[in-house]
C-alpha cells in the first residue's frame, strides 16, 4: 500500500485530526504558541553597577593584594582575561607575575583563584625568567590545545600545553621573542620582541601578538609547537620585520609629521596594546593614535591597511578626545584616549579606553569610521572623564561598583562583560540586564 493510498483511504474527521496534531508538534518544535513568548534581548546599559568583582571583597575596596600579601583571592594590577573552553577563567595578574585560573566564573565577590602559570603556589609572587616563570604577564589566550602568555617583562611570549593545576607549576613548550628560556632582552628582529602585550588564538588557529614597544602585530599561521619556534608569517604596522619605528608609513627610520604634530596611516601604529579577532576579522587597539584599527577581512599580506578606524574620522589624525579635528578636548561617543583593551562576542565590539576611564560598547560591530558607541561604563555619561566621580562634583572618589581607575582590559561572554581595572586591583563582572 502505498502513502497516496492511505491517505486517500481515511475520513475527513481523520485528517482534520491529523492537521490538528502536526500543526501543534511545528509549533513546539518552533517555539511557537502562547505558552512561549519569544525571549526578550538583554543589554548592558550606561553606568551600571558590575555584578561581581574578583580580587577584590567588595567593590569599595582598591589595595593590591587586598592590602597584604600574594594570595589566591588577591590582585596586583591585573590584565588580560579569558575563559577557556571548558569554562575555566585565567586573569593574567601582572603585578603578582603569574595568570590565575578560575574553575568557573565566579558568580560572588572575592573568589579565590585554583591554580597559576608562573609561581610555585598561590602565595608565591616574585618575577623571574625561566620555562616555568614569568615576569609581568599582561596578555593571555587559550586554543586549540594551547595558553599563550605574553610576557611583557621578559620580552616573550610563552607557549603551554596544559593548564595549571594545584600545586603544580607547568613549564612551557616553545618561547617566542627570544632565543632560549632564560633570555629577556629586547629586539627589533624577526625572532624578537618589546614588550609584548595582547595575545590571541583564532579559532581558525592563528596566534596574534601585539609586540607594544615595536609597534607592530605579529601574525602566525598556527600556533608554532617547536623550538626553535619560525618566524611571524606577517607583520602589521611596519612593511618588514626589521623596521620598528612608529607611525612610520614611509619606512624611512622616522615618525611622520605634519607642522609638528604626529600623523598616522591606515597602516602604521604606535604602542598597539591589544588585539582581538576570529580568524576573519582583526581589531587592534592603535593606543598612542588614539583609536582602534579594524580589519573586515583577515590581512594577508604584511603592512595592510586598515579598513575602519574607530576614534578619529580619518586615519591621519591622533589626537586624544578630537576625532574631528575641532580641537575639542572632551570625551564623546566616538572619540577615545589611550584605548587598551578590545574583544568581541562575534555581534557586538567592547574596548577599554583607559585615558577616559571607562569601558564603550557597540552593540552591533562597527562598519564606518568614527562609529558612535552605544554604552559607556564606568562614567555617568560619554562626555564625563573623572576617575570613579560618583556624585558628578568633578572630584575622584573612592572605588564603586559604577566606576574604573584604570581600565585596561575587556573581554565579553555570552551574558556578561569583564573589565580589568588596573588601578584598583580588580576584575569588574557586569551581566547584561
Amino acid at each position: 500500500m502505498t502513502m497516496a493510498f492511505a491517505a486517500s483511504a481515511m475520513t475527513f474527521p481523520a485528517i482534520r485530526a491529523c492537521v490538528a496534531l502536526a500543526s501543534a508538534l511545528l509549533l513546539l518544535a518552533c517555539g511557537g504558541g502562547s505558552s512561549s513568548p519569544p525571549p526578550v534581548a538583554r543589554h548592558f546599559t550606561n553606568f551600571q553597577a558590575a555584578s561581581v568583582v574578583i580580587g577584590q571583597p567588595d567593590a569599595t575596596s582598591g589595595e593590591p593584594n587586598q592590602g597584604g600579601s600574594t594570595s589566591p583571592h588577591g590582585l596586583s594590577t591585573p590584565g588580560a582575561m579569558i575563559l577557556a573552553p571548558q569554562g575555566q577563567l585565567l586573569v593574567s595578574d601582572s603585578g603578582n607575575h603569574r595568570v590565575l585560573l578560575f574553575d568557573a566564573l565566579p558568580e560572588v565577590s572575592g573568589a579565590s583563584a585554583k591554580a597559576a602559570l608562573g609561581q610555585s603556589s598561590l602565595q608565591a609572587g616574585l618575577p623571574f625568567v625561566s620555562d616555568k616563570r614569568l615576569d609581568r604577564p599582561a596578555g593571555v589566550a587559550v586554543g586549540h590545545g594551547k595558553i599563550a602568555v605574553a610576557d611583557w617583562g621578559s620580552n616573550r611570549v610563552l607557549i603551554f600545553d596544559q593548564m595549571p593545576l594545584e600545586g603544580t607549576m607547568p613549564a612551557a613548550k616553545v618561547v617566542l621573542g627570544q632565543t632560549g628560556f632564560d633570555d629577556s632582552a629586547p629586539a627589533c628582529a624577526a625572532n624578537g620582541m618589546d614588550g609584548p602585550n595582547g595575545v590571541i588564538i583564532t579559532p581558525l588557529g592563528q596566534l596574534i601578538v601585539v609586540d607594544t614597544n615595536n609597534h607592530r602585530v605579529l601574525v602566525w599561521k598556527q600556533v608554532p609547537e617547536t623550538m626553535p619556534a619560525p618566524d611571524p608569517d606577517l607583520v602589521l604596522g611596519q612593511a618588514t620585520k626589521a623596521h620598528c619605528v612608529p607611525n612610520d608609513d614611509l619606512q624611512d627610520g622616522t615618525p611622520d609629521t605634519s607642522l609638528g604634530m604626529p600623523i598616522a596611516t591606515a597602516r602604521t601604529l604606535m604602542s598597539p596594546r591589544d588585539v582581538w579577532s576570529d580568524g576573519r576579522r582583526l581589531v587592534v587597539s592603535d593606543a598612542l593614535n588614539n583609536r582602534v584599527l579594524i580589519w573586515t577581512s583577515f590581512p594577508s599580506d604584511s603592512f595592510q591597511p586598515a579598513n575602519i578606524v574607530l576614534g578619529h574620522s580619518d586615519f591621519s589624525n591622533t589626537r586624544q578626545n578630537d576625532g574631528d579635528r575641532a580641537g575639542g578636548a572632551t570625551p564623546t561617543a566616538r572619540t577615545l584616549h589611550h584605548p587598551s583593551g578590545v574583544h568581541s562576542d562575534g555581534t557586538s565590539l567592547a574596548v577599554a579606553d583607559v585615558g577616559n576611564h571607562r569601558a564603550l560598547i557597540w552593540n552591533t560591530f562597527p562598519s564606518a569610521n568614527s562609529a558612535s558607541a552605544d554604552v559607556v561604563l564606568g562614567q555617568p555619561g560619554f562626555d564625563q572623564v573623572v576617575i570613579t566621580d560618583t556624585n558628578l562634583d568633578g572630584i575622584a572618589d573612592m572605588p564603586t561598583e559604577r566606576n574604573f581607575g584604570a581600565p585596561n582590559r575587556v573581554l565579553m561572554t555570552a551574558d556578561s562583560l569583564l573589565v580589568s581595572d588596573g588601578a584598583f586591583n580588580r576584575v569588574m563582572v557586569f551581566r547584561k540586564q
